[in-house]
C-alpha cells in the first residue's frame, strides 16, 4: 500500500507530465531544503534506480527512497490552480506545523 495519498486531479496532472516528458514515472523525494526545513521534490524519471520502492498508479509509477517512506507516511498530495490557472502540486504532511511564506517548505513536529 502506498504511504501517500494522491488525489485524482494530481494523478492526472502527473500522468500528463510523465507522458509529455516521455518518462517512466515520478520520483518523490523528501529533503531538508528551503527556508523552513523540509520540502517535497517530485521529478519525472526516465531512468530509475533499482533500490527505489515502486507504487503503480493507473497511468504512472511513483518511486520513493526506502529510507523516506516512514517520514512521509500519511501525506496527502493534491493539485490546485493558481491565479493564472496553472496547476500547482500541494503536499499536506500530517506532521507539518509551520509553512514558509510560499508554502513550499515546512517544519515537522518530530524535530
Amino acid at each position: 500500500m502506498c504511504p501517500v495519498k494522491i488525489s485524482k486531479d494530481c494523478q492526472a496532472y502527473w500522468a500528463g507530465m510523465v507522458r509529455s516528458q516521455q518518462g517512466k514515472g515520478v520520483l518523490l523525494e523528501f529533503k531538508q531544503l528551503g527556508c523552513y526545513g523540509w520540502q517535497f521534490v517530485p521529478t519525472i524519471q526516465k531512468v530509475v534506480s533499482p533500490h527505489l520502492v515502486a507504487y503503480a498508479f493507473e497511468a504512472f509509477t511513483l518511486w520513493l527512497e526506502p529510507s523516506q517512506i516512514e517520514k512521509i507516511k500519511g501525506t496527502l498530495i493534491d493539485c490546485e490552480k493558481d491565479d493564472l490557472l496553472q496547476y500547482k502540486v500541494v503536499f499536506n504532511h500530517p506532521l507539518a506545523r509551520q509553512h514558509c511564506g510560499c508554502g513550499e517548505s515546512f517544519v515537522i513536529d518530530d524535530e
